[in-house]
């Protein structure tokens, strides 16, 4: 089986929430403060990729997905990591730009800079950016951009090199925040990926209780500007709302 990592979000007993709602298939194992892994199906690299951004785009509590490339002995040294990045990045025939980071208080001492040196000598141009929130945008819209992870798995007691598939759309989620039709503050402005997780939780738990009903409704007695009810209907659902305009 792939093992895949979700690194969550600010509300991670949330984010946790609506994953396991959705998927109870696919039990979640701890790693470091917002990363979860579990055990998916057993993919190649081009199907991983699909399924992660396919998976992505369900959650609203989830900010990227990662794919487990391989794993070490928690005594592996640095330069053993260091050469299987360097060749699992060599294998990109267009200009390497790629960022690494390393979660949990163990580290091994392997930087972007080793990185881009290792890469210089095999005759492969690199550029490193930086792993900062504001580069996200980059990583999600540069087609060429890798962005590795090691860290220690402790649920299977090995460290682990990881690479990020999927990333969650920030332009997106600021346009259904900031660019609708109509909006209240009166009313309520609750942010759309709130509203999503809302709804999986919602829709995960039911369905876990009448298994096989495929027909669900979905109702929002105090819908103000539908927030829940726009991203329930993307989802699928069918939906019903109601308040008080006053």
């Amino acid at each position: 089986m792939s093992t895949f990592f979700l690194l969550f979000g600010n509300t991670p007993e949330l984010s946790r929430l609506e994953f396991t709602s959705l998927h109870p298939e696919w039990p979640l194992f701890f790693c470091e403060k917002n990363l979860f892994g579990f055990s998916g199906p057993e993919l190649d690299e081009k199907a991983a990729k699909i399924f992660a951004n396919e998976l992505l785009q369900e959650l609203g509590g989830t900010i990227k997905i990662l794919w487990q490339r391989e794993s070490f002995d928690l005594k592996v040294k640095s330069q053993t990591v260091l050469e299987s990045l360097v060749e699992i990045l060599s294998q990109q025939e267009k200009k390497i730009h790629f960022t690494f980071q390393q979660l949990g208080k163990q580290q091994l001492e392997i930087s972007q800079e080793a990185i881009k040196e290792e890469l210089t000598k095999k005759d492969r141009p690199a550029r490193y950016f930086s792993a900062e929130p504001q580069e996200v945008a980059f990583l999600a819209h540069h087609q060429n951009a890798r962005e590795i992870f090691v860290f220690q798995d402790t649920e299977h007691q090995n460290s682990v090199l990881c690479e990020t598939f999927a990333v969650q759309d920030l332009d997106n989620w600021t346009k259904k925040d900031r660019q609708k039709p109509y909006a209240n503050r009166r009313k309520g402005m609750l942010p759309p990926k709130v509203a999503l997780m809302m709804t999986n939780i919602a829709f995960g738990s039911y369905c876990q209780a009448n298994p096989g009903k495929k027909d669900v409704h979905l109702y929002d007695p105090f819908c103000g500007t539908g927030t829940v009810l726009i991203e329930a209907a993307l989802r699928g659902l069918k939906v019903f709302g109601s308040d008080l305009d006053q």
